[in-house]
């Protein structure tokens, strides 16, 4: 995993504090330490889809914490198979 224990925690104690029943994931090339660069990608597995503005919202109040980043955030409901989500989820780290 290749971010800093800083953003992790900033990135659980903002979606947790949002949304405490929120699974947290990162994948793509953070999740993977053999990579460089890139993006941190999280997805988050919640009861119901969010609506865009809280996704809008939980990122702002991220990149308030730890400064500007690209930061992409995919939400699917955790009873919903989606081919996506699937494979986001092969290589994810849970957070």
């Amino acid at each position: 995993m290749r971010i800093s224990e800083s953003i992790y925690h900033s990135i659980k104690e903002r979606i947790q504090g949002s949304f405490p029943n929120a699974e947290v994931f990162l994948f793509g090339s953070r999740a993977d330490d053999s990579a460089k660069g890139g993006d941190i990608d999280l997805l988050l597995l919640t009861e119901e889809k969010l609506p865009l503005a809280s996704i809008k919202r939980i990122r702002r109040l991220i990149l308030n914490d730890i400064g500007e980043q690209k930061i992409d955030i995919v939400n699917f409901p955790k009873s919903i198979t989606h081919p996506f989500k699937s494979l986001a989820l092969e290589s994810a780290i849970r957070l």
